[in-house]
């Protein structure tokens, strides 16, 4: 029983990590969010329309024609609905992911170090430049750069498990470098 006590605990949390981390994966929440817009623009619509053909009914009147109508509308039009939602969707996240779908990544942080581990895979170091025997990052403090002042086991360790998952199913850098931190 004391195991148990340990490992659910855990195992919830995990799950709980992996959840919140794919999030970005589908964006969720711009799928609602594209329902709310979608939604918003056919119910102004409607009002719009109300109010033009029956402007001498009191806003009771118009109140019940309007829910009338949307609902008639909904039920009429659904597939249309859907293709809307679905359009405005792909609009919202068109902006977050590249062409085929794959989200960027996030951070600032993760383009730098993208960077350095394309650095280890193409010249064997994360610096861009090795002088007098120290990594130099030349786009840091451009145009002199700095040296690489952090511990670099985490980019050579990525661009391994880069080349090693590449022997398996080949993916950009990028793409595995996303979701290497579920790995993680």
């Amino acid at each position: 029983m004391k195991r148990y006590s340990f490992i659910l605990p855990l195992a919830f949390v995990l799950v709980l990590n992996v959840y919140f981390r794919t999030y970005t994966i589908n964006f969720p929440q711009l799928k609602i969010h594209a329902e709310n817009t979608v939604n918003k623009i056919i119910y102004q619509d409607i009002i719009r329309q109300v109010n033009r053909d029956f402007p001498q009914f009191d806003v009771q009147a118009k109140d019940r024609l309007i829910s009338e109508r949307l609902t008639e509308y909904e039920n009429k039009n659904k597939r249309q609905i859907g293709e809307g939602v679905e359009g405005e969707y792909l609009k919202l996240k068109d902006k977050y992911q590249d062409p085929r779908g794959q989200t960027y990544l996030m951070e600032l942080d993760c383009w730098n170090w993208a960077r350095y581990v394309d650095n280890v895979l193409r010249l064997g170091h994360p610096g861009d430049r090795v002088i007098d025997g120290q990594e130099i990052d030349t786009l840091m403090l451009a145009p002199y750069g700095a040296p690489l002042a952090w511990n670099k086991f985490l980019f050579y360790a990525s661009a391994f498990l880069y080349k090693a998952f590449s022997l398996i199913r080949p993916v950009e850098l990028n793409t595995f470098l996303f979701y290497l931190p579920l790995f993680f």
